[in-house]
C-alpha cells in the first residue's frame, strides 16, 4: 500500500523488498546516465529520479561509486 509523504505529497512510502528498491535505482540511474551522463550524475539525481528520499538511496548504496558499480554489473550480467 503506498502512504503520501508528509514532507512531499508527489513521493509515495511502499513497502518493497530491498532487491527491487535496489533494481529501481539501477534503473533510476541507467536513466540519468543516459540523460546526463556519467561524469555529471549525483546521487540526488538519482533519488529524484527514482522518486525517493537521498536517504533511501543511501540506505540502499553506501555511495555514488558503490551504486554505479551495481548498475555496470547490471549492465554486464544483461549483456551476458
Amino acid at each position: 500500500m503506498d502512504v503520501p509523504s508528509p514532507a512531499n505529497p508527489n513521493r509515495t512510502f511502499s513497502k518493497k523488498s530491498p532487491e527491487v528498491r535496489r533494481q529501481e535505482l539501477i534503473e533510476a540511474t541507467l536513466r540519468c546516465m543516459s540523460s546526463i551522463g556519467t561524469e555529471e550524475i549525483s546521487v540526488r539525481h538519482i533519488a529524484r529520479e527514482a522518486n525517493l528520499s537521498l536517504g533511501m538511496v543511501r540506505h540502499h548504496f553506501n555511495s555514488k561509486d558503490e551504486l554505479l558499480a551495481a548498475t555496470l554489473r547490471h549492465l554486464s550480467d544483461r549483456h551476458n
